[in-house]
């Protein structure tokens, strides 16, 4: 059904898919992987969530996502959701620590996709030395889209996204 609704997606005039992040739901990246090889023109908009998966890592999976698609996939920044959420992947930080993680994270992914040589990092939250990956996004890198409504989002926004979410 998945599929079908991706495939069938840009006839309704629908360009991207938001695919999001909980633990009611598969794996954001894995599926849109696996759907984006099937629906071949629409668009992924992948949640991430800081504290889940390590940076580098995460922009290995991204730019994996991207060379199997075309490029079709962006990136939905969350910083953190529904607190018993949060414990259920093993996160106890409070929301002002989440955000500081968070402008960690997307640091070192910046800094990974610029690819201006090994990447070393050593900050509060992460530590990364000498990190260099060998499938690149493509030119730049994916689009970033954040979500929320406190001071720390709108200057996560500014400093690492294209577009802020807000109601």
């Amino acid at each position: 059904a998945h599929v079908e609704f991706a495939r069938h997606a840009p006839a309704c005039g629908i360009e991207s898919l938001l695919v999001a992040f909980g633990f009611s739901r598969p794996d954001p990246l894995t599926w849109s992987a696996a759907v984006g090889t099937l629906a071949p023109s629409v668009k992924f908009l992948v949640a991430v969530r800081s504290g889940i998966v390590s940076p580098t890592y995460f922009v290995q999976q991204v730019n994996t996502v991207s060379a199997l698609t075309g490029g079709r996939v962006c990136v939905n920044v969350v910083a953190g959701r529904a607190p018993d959420e949060q414990r259920f992947y093993g996160d106890f930080l409070s929301h002002d620590e989440r955000y500081a993680r968070t402008d960690e994270f997307w640091t070192v992914c910046h800094a990974l996709w610029r690819s201006e040589g090994p990447v070393t990092f050593a900050g509060r939250y992460y530590q990364v030395e000498n990190a260099v990956l060998r499938t690149p996004f493509g030119p730049g890198r994916p689009e970033i889209y954040l979500g929320g409504s406190s001071d720390q989002a709108v200057g996560l926004a500014v400093k690492h996204a294209d577009c802020m979410f807000t109601l």
